[in-house]
């Protein structure tokens, strides 16, 4: 029974069975698979599994089989819009021919989907990418088998070529274009045949957790010493390499052994992934082959010859970087996981045994040692003296190879938790996306002299890139991660309960750290500068990357600071690095210089001033003209106001009289009121239960007259009492005693909605226009 059951898990596809979706290229020279992105890109793509190099890039491949229905339950369900209890979805139900299936995309926890767009020459077809929602129509597929020898009904086998068909479009999973770096994946009235590679056993993973999976994310432990890079700057001249150097080809991090708060940070995380497709997520065995893949570049661990001539066989040190994938070929990258160093106890493995493997390699228990495939060398360390900056000479480990090793090469492996997974494949995307970003602008400014002086027409079609092509800018990829990164570190809601809301709060916290120690930071700061520098307009940028998504520069530049803001929004160690007065000056000159994006520049500002107390010492009368100066041009806006208070109160409460001071002789002298905005101590309205309009056809005349008796009015404050009488539209008048739309109107006539007169001036739209009285009248009427 035991080795039917088994046999069952690795010839038929079960629910919550991890899987790949592989086809044929049209010119049939390579297997491709279907893989996303997801965070900053919705959209689709194929990975190339059939090439030696780069490695195949399996986890953005990986989906989920989350949910199969058959046709008629998956209609029901639909109808009540209401997802089938639970009793019905768990258990692992064995896929049949004809169902409905849900795919959720592992990295991202969204669902393959027929998109409501299309952006390929096809416009008959539909885009294919990512939705978060689930219960839409749209992110259901029916399964049909493409050989004649399967029937709708039968049990789906792992190696079956099979068709995907859209439920709400009725269209196929289709792969276009002659070659693979044409090539795309939409919903089309043409076939494709998919053959689904199996990745891992949801049955097994469940009874397994405490054992190593491939793809998992963990770190590499030496005791107390953990294994992970270099950080990018030069320990005796404190160097800082600069995000294009570390992000080329031919710059290379060294890997080292360390010990204390390292361990929590997102550099010392690691993939460890099987070499083959098939099976690539099930579990490590002895003398399996494995890549280490680093989490937050994307880069993997390899070697180097530094004085061997690129010769494997030839003497001389070997060192152990991080390898990009254009270099990560098997013979630098591959090792293998060994139970002892000794040959003569080499462990039997069954080689033809298919499957999920034997579960060797037990997390946190397990200790392995990590041979290099090509040459047979150990993974070890070698120390040495080093120079830091304010520490002095310290005691290092380098990771090298070694043809003995020590007898301490042993490492053990701990899965690492899953907000520091997901928060470290958002430093590796978002990177990639800001540092192409940057790359982009750098060659727009260089082609065209964007930054230096003002552009000529440009071009726009080569300097920006929709869906599929290429170019310098990819707005709509820069658009989507900016927006998804926000979202990233939303605040939780005020009305949730204080458990929950605690527990996100520390999470959010520990998302900014772990971007932060990443040099996240550092980096949104580089972009915007960049950005900013290039261009310095709306006109600008329209101008480089056309008219009609000029409309996107404020949107772009507001995102840049708001995703400033959340990095540091509630963190006081992150908000302390605003706190020098060059770093409070180049925040408050934004705000003066590019008043187009004050709602992010003053985000960031408000988070700075709110959560440190040693920026609310550095501000200056400078700094307060400039917000004074904002309400003289934009009114009162609410944010200005706010950061207005921040300045006065520190956070615990205390008042910054200094500040204070500052703020009360900018507004005061020569001024009647407060802001000099004419803000007015309290205002009401009294509609009278009288309403009349005008018909077509009507009988009634459609001039009206009306009189209104002041007995008396008294003045509640310094300012005059006033009084001003009109109409206003029933649709659209309403009067905010604090501010209506835009923060403006406050009584009849400071709106487009109505019109007043006061005894002396006509009021509409928040503007005076004085009236014209009859000769001889002396102006009577307003004194009445």
């Amino acid at each position: 029974m035991a080795s039917r059951s088994n046999e069952e898990e690795i010839s038929f596809l079960r629910t919550d069975d991890f899987i790949c979706l592989s086809c044929l290229s049209h010119c049939l020279s390579e297997r491709l698979c279907l893989g996303a992105e997801g965070f900053g890109n919705r959209m689709c793509s194929l990975e190339s599994i059939a090439k030696e190099v780069p490695p195949a890039n399996m986890p953005p491949c990986i989906f989920i089989l989350e949910q199969a229905l058959s046709a008629r339950a998956l209609q029901e369900m639909l109808s009540s819009r209401n997802e089938l209890s639970d009793s019905h979805t768990s258990g692992h139900r064995t896929l049949l021919y004809g169902h409905a299936i849900r795919l959720k995309h592992r990295n991202s926890s969204m669902y393959l989907a027929c998109l409501s767009t299309s952006s390929s020459e096809d416009k008959l077809a539909f885009d294919v990418g990512l939705e978060r929602e689930a219960n839409t129509e749209a992110c259901w597929w029916t399964i049909h088998p493409a050989s004649k020898q399967r029937s709708v009904g039968e049990k789906v086998r792992i190696g079956d070529d099979l068709i995907l068909v859209s439920v709400s479009s009725e269209r196929y999973l289709h792969v276009y274009g002659d070659s693979f770096s044409t090539s795309g994946v939409i919903a089309s009235f043409q076939q494709t045949l998919w053959t689904v590679i199996p990745v891992s056993s949801g049955v097994v993973r469940q009874k397994s957790l405490h054992m190593a999976f491939g793809g998992d994310v963990i770190r590499l432990f030496h005791g107390d010493e953990c294994l992970t890079i270099q950080a990018a700057c030069d320990t005796e001249e404190g160097k800082i390499i600069s995000n294009e150097i570390a992000s080329s080809s031919d710059y290379h991090q060294s890997v080292m052994y360390q010990l204390g708060s390292v361990s929590g940070h997102a550099s010392s995380l690691w993939q460890i992934e099987h070499t083959k497709i098939k099976w690539c997520a099930g579990f490590f065995s002895w003398e399996d082959a494995v890549r280490l893949r680093h989490v937050t570049t994307g880069r993997y661990l390899g070697i180097t010859h530094a004085n061997a001539g690129g010769n494997p066989t030839a003497p001389g040190q070997i060192d152990v970087v991080l390898l990009s994938p254009e270099e990560s070929n098997d013979a630098a990258t591959v090792f293998y996981i060994k139970q002892t160093k000794d040959d003569k106890k080499k462990v039997e493995i069954d080689r033809e045994h298919e499957g999920m493997g034997e579960p060797d390699v037990c997390l946190g228990e397990t200790l392995i040692y990590l041979q290099h495939a090509a040459l047979g060398w150990w993974l070890s360390y070698e120390s040495y003296e080093t120079k830091k900056r304010g520490v002095g000479k310290v005691e290092e480990k380098k990771a090298v190879l070694l043809a003995e090793g020590h007898m301490d090469d042993v490492f053990s492996l701990v899965r690492a938790q899953e907000e520091e997974s997901l928060s470290a494949a958002a430093i590796r995307r978002s990177t990639a996306v800001f540092s192409a970003f940057n790359r982009g602008l750098d060659a727009l400014a260089s082609a065209e002299g964007l930054g230096g002086t003002s552009p000529g027409p440009v071009n726009a079609s080569p300097a920006v890139i929709g869906p599929g092509e290429s170019g310098p800018l990819n707005l709509d990829e820069v658009n989507q991660c900016l927006e998804d990164l926000i979202e990233f570190f939303a605040q939780p809601e005020i009305h949730e309960e204080h458990e929950a809301r605690q527990s996100k709060l520390a999470a959010l916290a520990n998302r900014q750290d772990l971007f932060q120690e990443e040099g996240m930071i550092s980096l949104v700061l580089e972009t915007i500068d960049k950005f900013t520098g290039t261009f310095r307009s709306r006109r600008e940028f329209a101008l480089a990357v056309g008219e009609e998504r000029g409309t996107r520069f404020s949107d772009l530049g507001n995102y840049l600071y708001l995703l400033l803001a959340a990095l540091i929004r509630g963190n006081r160690e992150n908000c302390a690095q605003f706190a020098a007065p060059a770093r409070l000056d180049w925040l408050f000159n934004r705000l003066e210089l590019q008043q187009s994006f004050a709602e992010g520049v003053l985000d960031a500002l408000h988070c700075v001033l709110t959560d440190s107390d040693e920026a609310l010492n550095v501000i200056t009368a400078q700094h307060i003209h400039t917000l004074i100066g904002l309400l003289d041009k934009q009114g009162r806006d609410p944010r200005v106001l706010e950061v207005l208070y921040s300045i006065c109160m520190g956070r615990q409460g205390g008042a910054v009289r200094l500040n204070q001071d500052l703020i009360y002789e900018s507004l005061l002298p020569e001024r009647d009121l407060l802001l000099q905005t004419k803000l007015v101590a309290q205002s009401g309205s009294m509609r009278p239960n009288i309403f009349v309009g005008i018909k077509p056809g009507g009988s009634m005349y459609t001039k009206w007259y009306f009189e209104v008796f002041i007995d008396a009015l008294e003045n509640i404050s310094h300012q005059p009492a006033g009084i001003r009488i009109g109409w206003g539209n029933t649709d659209g008048y309403t009067p905010h005693p604090v501010g209506g739309p835009g923060w403006g109107g406050i009584s009849l006539g400071d709106d487009f909605y109505s019109f007043a007169f006061d005894g002396q001036n006509l009021w509409t739209g928040g503007k005076a226009k004085q009236a014209l009285f009859p000769p001889g009248t002396g102006g009577k009427i307003a004194n009445r």
